[in-house]
């Protein structure tokens, strides 16, 4: 679920301001080093979304998701 305000969430000593509401704690911190965002989405497409890869999930139909890191 998109948030309205993003909120900061910790997990293995990395900070993630994130306007995708995330199963992490919260804190009060106001520095992050990661920003999560929804990008548009991509129907239908066997295309890499533009940007570095950092993370795929693939399955025998091929990717499920991509995350890329972007300017």
């Amino acid at each position: 679920m998109k948030l309205a305000e993003p909120a900061v969430y910790a997990q293995c000593g990395i900070q993630m301001r994130s306007e995708v509401e995330l199963a992490l704690p919260i804190t009060a911190s106001d520095a992050w080093d990661v920003d999560v965002r929804v990008g548009a989405d991509i129907h239908d497409s066997a295309e890499t979304p533009p940007g570095e890869i950092l993370a795929v999930f693939e399955t025998d139909e091929g990717a499920w998701y991509t995350a890329t890191a972007t300017g």
